[in-house]
């Protein structure tokens, strides 16, 4: 009988030719849920969302938030920052908060480009964990209308309009809506929703036809 000579080791990859895979390094709570907003058993965030609203462009805009070790003991808490590069926070890196102390954050805002951003601070505790949510965006400037219109004296049953507009200075359009509180049949408020265009006005008429 023919011996067999065939060698299993030898189908085994040379060692030198495997590829090394090094061990991923992730910061402390970087693979955990974070569902609580506000506050939880151990921390409580002040406020509890930041907003950005009305920035300008190529400037850093700066808030701060609080992280308040709520419990009655100290507490080791690990602050996970965001992850975008438009948002950015500078803190002490406490660590360990005594009950009543608070780990004070410097968010900074550097925005681009007009639209929404989003992003969040992810606090890790022994416990339950907490998320701080970030929202910027642009706004529409401050609409402000007369709150007395006087139509004077008019003729029965003919019509008198006035104009008003609502301006944007911001390269990004807004949609408007108008909600007329007590409707009357003299007056006539157009058109009630639209669209303001980007660094432009939308025109607002307001109708009195008085009848009797």
């Amino acid at each position: 009988a023919l011996a067999d000579t065939h060698d299993p080791l030898n189908d085994l990859p040379d060692i030198a030719e495997m590829p090394r895979q090094r061990p991923k390094r992730s910061m402390p709570g970087a693979d955990k849920n974070y569902a609580m907003l506000g506050r939880n058993t151990i921390v409580q965030a002040s406020p509890a969302i930041l907003h950005f609203d009305g920035y300008t462009l190529k400037e850093c805009h700066t808030q701060t938030v609080s992280v308040v070790n709520i419990s009655n003991e100290s507490r080791r808490v690990h602050i996970l920052p965001p992850t975008t590069p438009n948002f950015k926070i500078r803190m002490n890196k406490r660590g360990t908060l005594a009950p009543g102390m608070a780990e004070h954050l410097k968010v900074d805002f550097y925005p681009s480009e007009y639209k929404y951003h989003y992003d969040c601070i992810r606090v890790h505790t022994e416990e339950e964990n907490l998320l701080i949510p970030m929202h910027a965006y642009p706004i529409a400037n401050d609409v402000v209308f007369p709150k007395l219109i006087d139509f004077g004296v008019r003729e029965l049953g003919r019509m008198v309009r006035k104009k008003y507009e609502i301006k944007c200075q911001t390269p990004v359009q807004f949609e408007y809506q108008l909600d007329v509180r007590k409707a009357h049949p003299f007056f006539k408020v157009e058109p009630l929703s639209g669209i303001i265009p980007a660094s432009g006005s939308a025109e607002i008429y307001v109708e009195f036809t008085p009848l009797s």
